[in-house]
């Protein structure tokens, strides 16, 4: 429940696990956060207003949202997982 800005500064302090080239480590959370920033900086855009303006919209989603609504959550697929070698639904 942070706002992207919160987010962007908390990462600004973070240090490195590892000397760049020594290993290689990926965090999709801090990666699309970092994008999200920088976008919303060149554009001056809210990244949800610029993804619906220069993506979504364009292309016909008009289902896509980061806040869906009651109706929408509904209708999505349930998160599955593995434990001890078995499936897991995943509540939410």
């Amino acid at each position: 429940n942070e706002t992207l800005e919160s987010a962007l500064d908390f990462y600004s302090g973070l240090t490195m696990e590892n000397e760049p080239g020594i290993k290689n480590s990926y965090s999709g959370t801090v990666a699309f956060d970092i994008l999200a920033g920088i976008l919303q900086k060149v554009t001056g855009k809210p990244i949800a207003e610029f993804i619906y303006d220069e993506i979504t919209n364009p292309l016909g989603m008009k289902d896509t949202t980061f806040t869906p609504t009651s109706y929408q959550q509904k209708r999505m697929v349930e998160m599955h997982d593995k434990k001890d070698g078995k499936s897991l639904l995943l509540k939410i």
